[in-house]
């Protein structure tokens, strides 16, 4: 079960850096991709938290 979790919650983290990196090579707008860094640092934190208290076993 520990595997599974690790695993979910793992699979939010790459999300900001992936998001930074396409905005800045699409738009070549630095402001653009640092905030769209923070913003989707701050909802995959939620996102990680939130099913780390709803997954079974945490």
């Amino acid at each position: 079960m520990r595997i599974r979790e690790i695993i979910v919650l793992g699979s939010f983290a790459p999300i900001t850096i992936f998001s930074t990196k396409f905005t800045d090579s699409l738009t070549g707008n630095a402001k653009l991709a640092g905030f769209s860094l923070t913003v989707t640092a701050i909802i995959s934190l939620v996102v990680m938290t939130a099913l780390h208290a709803l997954l079974p076993g945490a």
